[in-house]
């Protein structure tokens, strides 16, 4: 009969929470409470994701879809920024993937705080969303957003580039892995203007969706050169969107911001007519 002492089996959990332990360990003894605890310094170790909520980003209050969620850049240490086009709305800071219910944000002292450019506001954490204190943006267009989470600091500055109401544009392009001329900007598919601001392409699309299926992609006046870093463009609101045959909607992107990168996929290859409404931004795919 074995008579060796029994060594419990160690559980998934069991690892985790020993591991944790010694990472506490390690990082000059601090409480493994201090790992959950936003207001600690520690918690930088364990926290790179910060996004925008609200109606001033395209993905507005939408939290369920993550892929939409305008995400922050993590500059290391404690700074984050991010660069792009707000619209006349309001916003607020959420941590992770956020939860109205239980999730961590930060928020302005008040509610409907009048953003004014280029000035430290304080933030206030709110680890639920009891408090509706948001920074209201009342002019639209290009901003830098500086944060810094444990100083608990925020500052809006313009960029000072022009942003174009959408629909006043000189020419409008089909672009993508699909399109004949794939992802080249100078043979991208021009689509031709017609009434009521409409614009249309007719031409062949292949189920070549690698790096992305298709999007739109504008010239302001003709001067401007196509550049996918300044760029407005039109694009799907969620990535791999399959046409359907009927209306669909857009998001407007006046910077060609690489946040919200969607593109459509096309899964059955043919000869297509492709109707763009910027106005309304709005698209229609019609298989011939």
């Amino acid at each position: 009969m074995d008579t060796k002492p029994h060594t419990p089996h160690l559980t998934v959990m069991g690892i985790v929470l020993a591991y944790a332990a010694l990472v506490c360990a390690v990082l000059s003894g601090v409480s493994c409470d201090d790992m959950l605890d936003a207001e600690k310094p520690i918690y930088k170790y364990f926290l790179n994701n910060v996004s925008i909520i609200g109606t001033a980003v395209p993905a507005g209050w939408d939290i369920e879809d993550y892929d939409q969620i305008t995400m922050m850049n993590y500059l290391g240490g404690r700074a984050y920024q991010w660069e792009g086009t707000l619209a006349a709305g309001e916003l607020k800071f959420a941590w992770q993937k956020p939860d109205f219910a239980t999730g961590s944000w930060y928020m302005a002292g008040k509610p409907d705080l009048a953003v004014e450019t280029d000035v430290p506001y304080e933030m206030v954490f709110v680890q639920s969303d009891v408090a509706e204190n948001n920074w209201l943006i009342t002019n639209a267009g290009s901003y830098r957003i500086s944060l810094d989470l444990f100083a608990k600091t925020v500052v809006f500055s313009e960029t000072g580039e022009v942003i174009t109401p959408v629909g006043t544009f000189a020419a409008i392009y089909v672009i993508g892995a699909a399109t004949p001329g794939g992802w080249a900007l100078d043979n991208a598919s021009p689509m031709t203007k017609g009434d009521a601001n409409s614009w249309t392409w007719t031409g062949a699309l292949t189920t070549n969706n690698l790096q992305g299926g298709l999007k739109f992609i504008c010239k302001i006046n003709s001067s401007d050169t196509l550049e996918y870093a300044h760029s407005p463009e039109f694009r799907p609101t969620a990535t791999g969107t399959v046409p359907t045959g009927t209306v669909q909607d857009l998001l407007y992107v006046p910077d060609g911001s690489t946040v919200n990168n969607n593109t459509f996929t096309i899964d059955t290859a043919g000869t297509y007519t492709i109707t763009l409404h910027p106005s309304d931004k709005q698209v229609i795919f019609t298989r011939n």
